[in-house]
């Protein structure tokens, strides 16, 4: 007589794993094309938000003392003597000099400097594209710290790129002229995704550190 499990036919190991790999292949074929597809309407956002500056000549104008023009030269000037750490700046002022370089925003500024000298000092294109450096990072930061509460895409990629149309990180840069603001909000949603895997998956990151020091440099000391 045949035992009850000799009746329940065996599925082949080769067809097992064969049908484990379909599956494997059809979830990393959909997570290419969302990652695809977010990182496409991410850069048309990033596009759109800067065309308002893009389509006119010059910078707009805001109430800032300090014009973020000159900050990225100033930078660029020490970078240019291989000063990768600067305190003082000897041309600000009318020449008198002051410590800007220690006291104010840092993080913007480090990279549009790095940027004008690549660009061979073309000012405004340094200052789009490094404001649309730290709006990808706003946008990837937010879409990670959604993604600790929801997968669902459409949330992921509405919820993350709306954070580049809000009214504060909008008038921020554009309106007030603020890099130190806006750099730091931008910076703001990986502590966000931070807090909410500690809190979710109860799992603690050193990522925490990278994440304070850049928040740190990039808002006025």
């Amino acid at each position: 007589m045949l035992s009850d499990s000799s009746k329940v036919p065996h599925r082949p190991e080769p067809q097992v794993r064969r049908a484990a790999r379909r599956r494997q292949w059809s979830v990393g074929h959909e997570r290419w094309i969302f990652e695809t597809a977010f990182a496409v309407a991410t850069a048309l956002a990033v596009a759109l938000v800067l065309s308002i500056v893009g389509r006119h000549a010059g910078w707009p104008s805001s109430h800032e003392a300090t014009d973020p023009t000159i900050e990225t030269q100033i930078y660029a000037a020490h970078f240019r003597q291989f000063d990768l750490f600067p305190v003082w700046s000897s041309s600000d002022a009318f020449g008198l000099g002051t410590p800007a370089p220690l006291f104010y925003q840092k993080a913007f500024f480090y990279l549009s400097g790095a940027i004008y000298l690549l660009l061979g000092g073309h000012i405004k294109w340094t200052l789009i594209l490094s404001s649309a450096a730290f709006m990808v990072v706003g946008v990837y930061g937010m879409r990670f710290a959604i993604a600790t509460v929801t997968q669902r895409s459409v949330l992921l990629t509405i919820g993350a790129i709306a954070l580049i149309f809000t009214n504060f990180s909008l008038t921020d840069w554009l309106v007030r002229g603020d890099f130190a603001e806006f750099s730091a909000m931008m910076l703001v949603p990986w502590l966000l995704w931070w807090c909410l895997t500690l809190v979710t998956a109860r799992r603690a990151s050193f990522a925490i550190i990278p994440i304070l020091t850049l928040l740190i440099i990039a808002h006025d000391a």
